[in-house]
């Protein structure tokens, strides 16, 4: 029912992907390691988007991990309309962070937008995977502008999503005009 990609790069610490993996471990959801292109996170989620078949996608972070539950909490939420997002982020200091919707149209620049599920149909993907090529940090952002243009989003308020903060997370190293551009 859900393909998740999970983008990796060489010096993705092995115990933190683990750790990853096995928080998505699901009966209805396939999971796909895909190998990131360095210093392009849009080249990386376009493979990743385009992996497998099922009818809804979404990514997690090797660096992050799901609550337990999760999948069965999102699965159970899914609307026709194919966008869920669950909009509270668990912060490693335990606390849990609200982030509204319009931090995906209006402020798509706050880093926290892409740090928690974000499950879409397929078919409204998949028109914009293209697109990705042309953002090499920041591609989740940009597409969700894409999306949530013309369909809402359904939000699930309980933290479904925790999010490592580290010194070695890519959105620390990337390129800040590209935030200029959305």
């Amino acid at each position: 029912m859900i393909d998740c990609h999970v983008l990796t790069l060489p010096d993705s610490p092995k115990d933190w992907l683990a750790q990853c993996l096995d928080s998505i471990c699901h009966p209805q959801v396939t999971v796909h390691r895909v190998d990131g292109v360095i210093g392009h996170v849009g080249a990386g989620r376009k493979m990743g988007l385009a992996q497998g078949t099922a009818p809804y996608v979404t990514w997690i972070d090797p660096d992050d991990w799901a609550e337990p539950g999760a999948f069965d909490r999102i699965l159970a939420e899914l609307r026709p309309d194919g966008l869920c997002t669950a909009e509270t982020v668990r912060l490693p200091d335990g606390r849990s962070e609200l982030r509204q919707a319009p931090e995906l149209t209006i402020h798509a620049h706050n880093f926290f937008m892409a740090h928690h599920f974000i499950v879409l149909r397929r078919e409204l993907v998949t028109p914009w995977l293209d697109g990705l090529l042309a953002w090499r940090s920041h591609a989740e952002f940009w597409l969700m502008k894409q999306i949530t243009r013309a369909t809402p989003l359904h939000y699930l308020k309980e933290p479904l999503y925790n999010w490592r903060i580290h010194p070695g997370q890519w959105h620390t190293r990337c390129e800040r005009r590209e935030l200029c551009l959305l």
